[in-house]
């Protein structure tokens, strides 16, 4: 729990249909499985049941024992902060071939809608996904890095 590291990524904006997402996933989990550290879960919007469904059966087809759960979905603030936490104390690393993720933070922008209230810009101009995901990805270890970090 000292460092986190973004080894790889998968980001295609072109198709957003359902079954796209379905068949860009299966396609992503196959590439990945052959790498190390092996993948054990991955943590999605609830707000997309159905989509997790597919993503369950194409991780059930690829025979990965792969857990697929809703994500904590925290307060994005939250998230925000504690990645640049970790940043701060250089325990942040993105792989180089992580284009889409180093991309998202460098553009990431607050909105300014509402002053007083830290509020991250979504209105398609910038990578959303990609930050969303990966602070998915780490809503399951905060707590406990946040401890190991004091």
């Amino acid at each position: 729990f000292n460092n986190v590291y973004v080894l790889s990524e998968h980001y295609d904006a072109r198709n957003r249909s359902a079954e796209s997402l379905i068949s860009s996933f299966a396609e992503f989990i196959e590439r990945e499985k052959a790498l190390p550290p092996t993948l054990s879960a991955i943590y999605c919007d609830s707000a997309e049941q159905t989509l997790i469904e597919g993503f369950r059966m194409a991780a059930m087809k690829a025979g990965l024992a792969l857990d697929i759960l809703n994500a904590r979905k925290g307060e994005i603030i939250n998230r925000i902060r504690f990645v640049v936490r970790l940043m701060g104390r250089g325990a942040f690393f993105v792989d180089p071939l992580c284009k889409h993720v180093q991309e998202a933070l460098t553009s990431a922008v607050y909105s300014g809608k509402t002053p007083g209230k830290d509020e991250r810009l979504d209105d398609g101009s910038t990578n959303i996904d990609s930050l969303d995901a990966m602070e998915y990805a780490l809503e399951p270890v905060m707590s406990d890095m946040m401890i190991m970090m004091g």
